[in-house]
């Protein structure tokens, strides 16, 4: 999200008029004013540009939860790692039985994330979450330091809506699947649980 970085020691966007600049290799934090605050020359990883990171049920986004997650391991204990380091933290997140560690983190991410976040910074949270409901629809991030007039309207355009959209064709899938008559009853039981 921005708050910090792998490659400067320090607290990099912790005011809230910092603006993430990513060009020509480089990332810059500057103030609306356009005072530097911090550079960076060829970050090893890259936080969202807007601070905005989708969770969600599918995978659909190429910067969801899960996937900056990964390309933060990758970067950070090198690829050749990576499905031992998800495996680590996806155990001590509680893997459940027939769960990868991939989808072990996506439902810590769903279901339990935001309250440990809210214990942790005492009902303070740097990050915020919004959501679609309780049936966990949709929902993404927020790092409050990098929320501005139109975040919430650039979630339901770059995000909300798109997604919405594939979870209708993922309905109208199932739904063309379950007519069909030589469907398998343990097939069936599985398409109705999504």
């Amino acid at each position: 999200m921005g708050r910090y970085s792998i490659d400067k020691p320090g607290l990099i966007i912790a005011n809230s008029d910092d603006e993430l600049v990513i060009e020509n290799k480089k990332l810059r934090v500057e103030s609306y004013e356009g005072e530097l605050r911090h550079e960076i020359e060829s970050p090893r990883f890259i936080p969202d540009a807007f601070g905005v990171i989708p969770v969600t049920t599918e995978r659909v986004f190429d910067n969801d939860i899960v996937t900056k997650i990964e390309e933060f391991v990758k970067v950070v204990y090198g690829p050749e790692t990576l499905n031992e380091n998800l495996e680590f933290i996806g155990t001590h997140l509680g893997i459940k039985t027939g769960e990868s560690p991939r989808e072990a983190i996506k439902r810590y991410f769903i279901k339990d994330f935001y309250t440990d976040h809210l214990q942790r910074y005492k009902k303070r949270p740097i990050y915020w979450m919004v959501n679609s409901g309780k049936k966990e629809g949709f929902s993404a991030l927020i790092y409050m330091h990098r929320y501005r007039d139109n975040t919430i309207g650039r979630i339901r355009a770059d995000y909300l809506n798109r997604y919405q959209e594939v979870l209708e064709k993922i309905l109208d899938s199932n739904s063309r699947r379950l007519g069909d008559e030589n469907l398998k009853p343990k097939d069936k039981k599985i398409i109705e649980k999504k």
